[in-house]
């Protein structure tokens, strides 16, 4: 069930907004219960708000539903390896991590595979488009690294060596990439026109930071930590390195 993946989503950044802004009396409330199906859990989502789509990475596939209803719209299969989906709708594509040190393409009307692009890393975990660039990017878990895709064409345009086990990325809208790195205590922070690295942010009290999310309105980001930590960050305060 996806209740389990929103409702975390709901209490991270509820408890965020919590330690940033003054205290916020509003209930949130599961609104709905959406089953997926297949027997691998449910990884990484993306959602299309104008197509009213959501897209549930799920090991051999990538299911699609309707954002409002839950319905079944149809399905990206056959695939391995998938564990996170992420969808350009001015491009009528979207992407998928897959096995095989790959990222599978296919097109958003009719769900087929229309491409297999070579990651230049191993164990690619997260996947994410950046409208402002329009540029793909693929958190290499194993090899430290992130593979930048040109979403247009497909081509490979560069790697930017991070270092450490990357796990989830977001991006604020205007030209910065935040990477969090589970094993090191840091978000890392790429610029996403000229892919320099620009340095870490520290996420103590946190450890083992996977979720990130990345605000460009009030200029925030919120990391998610397997201590049961939720850190907020303002992401215009300078870098810690």
């Amino acid at each position: 069930m996806l209740t389990v993946a929103m409702g975390c989503l709901l209490l991270a950044l509820g408890a965020a907004q919590g330690a940033d802004a003054p205290k916020d009396d509003r209930q949130y409330r599961v609104v709905a219960r959406y089953a997926v199906e297949g027997k691998d859990s449910a990884g990484e989502m993306a959602v299309d708000p104008a197509a009213r789509r959501l897209y549930v990475s799920r090991g051999t596939q990538v299911e699609v539903l309707d954002l409002d209803s839950g319905e079944r719209m149809g399905r990206v299969a056959p695939m391995g390896g998938v564990r996170s989906v992420a969808v350009a709708p001015e491009l009528k594509r979207g992407f998928a991590t897959s096995g095989g040190d790959a990222v599978a393409v296919f097109d958003l009307g009719t769900l087929e595979v229309t491409r297999t692009i070579k990651s230049t890393g191993q164990d690619p975990d997260a996947i994410l488009y950046d409208a402002f660039t329009r540029r793909v990017f693929v958190a290499n878990a194993r090899t430290g690294n992130v593979t930048v895709i040109d979403a247009a064409t497909g081509d490979v345009l560069s790697t930017v060596p991070l270092g450490g086990r990357l796990h989830q990325m977001s991006t604020n809208g205007y030209g910065r990439l935040f990477v969090a790195v589970e094993d090191r205590k840091t978000a890392r922070v790429v610029d996403t026109r000229s892919m320099e690295v620009l340095g870490d942010f520290p996420v103590a009290p946190g450890e083992k930071c996977a979720g990130i999310f990345a605000d460009g309105i009030v200029r925030n980001f919120w990391v998610t930590c397997g201590n049961g930590k939720v850190v907020v960050i303002a992401s215009d305060s300078g870098l810690g390195g």
